[in-house]
């Protein structure tokens, strides 16, 4: 005598469970569910990089500023798909400089590093850059720096923001 086995899916649904398996992978890799830093051509779209990111992470973008030709540093939070400026970092005082009198800023404060200026929390979808060898754009994320100029040639016009990715684009990237 054979023994009973209880069949929970029945032959119908064992034939389902293959279909169904793949389809609920294949939405999961491919569903936008997790944020991500992406740096678009500003005129074509183009993604030109994406970085998986965390809320309530932070990147930061360096340049040299354009009249002083000094070393400047923004701290950048990611709040509900959003960059949230934090504070600037600057070695030298020139025009065109933050100060606490502009309305910019809670704090005010001279370090070893540099002037900084912090509690400035401007949200900001996106930030456009134009690309140029001075201020030579970069980006700090997760202790490595990444030069802008490397993914698009001078005078190209890019946005800079955060947007919802797959687990596939942040398992591929760009760039």
């Amino acid at each position: 005598m054979k023994p009973l086995r209880k069949n929970l899916l029945g032959s119908r649904g064992r034939r389902l469970l293959l279909p169904a398996l793949i389809l609920a992978l294949a939405l999961a890799l491919c569903l936008p569910l997790f944020p991500a830093l992406v740096l678009r051509n500003g005129r074509t779209g183009e993604r030109l990089l994406l970085l998986p990111l965390r809320e309530g992470e932070t990147i930061a973008l360096c340049y040299t500023h354009s009249v002083n030709l000094t070393p400047v540093t923004d701290t950048l939070r990611v709040s509900g798909g959003s960059l949230v400026l934090e504070s600037t970092l600057f070695s030298a005082y020139g025009w065109g400089m933050p100060v606490l009198a502009d309305g910019i800023g809670g704090s005010f404060e001279n370090t070893p590093e540099g002037f900084l200026l912090s509690d400035i929390d401007k949200k900001q979808d996106s930030i456009p850059i134009l690309l140029q060898e001075v201020p030579d754009q970069r980006l700090l994320y997760r202790g490595g720096e990444r030069r802008l100029l490397e993914l698009a040639p001078a005078g190209t016009f890019v946005r800079l923001g955060v947007e919802r990715a797959s687990l596939l684009d942040c398992l591929l990237g760009a760039g």
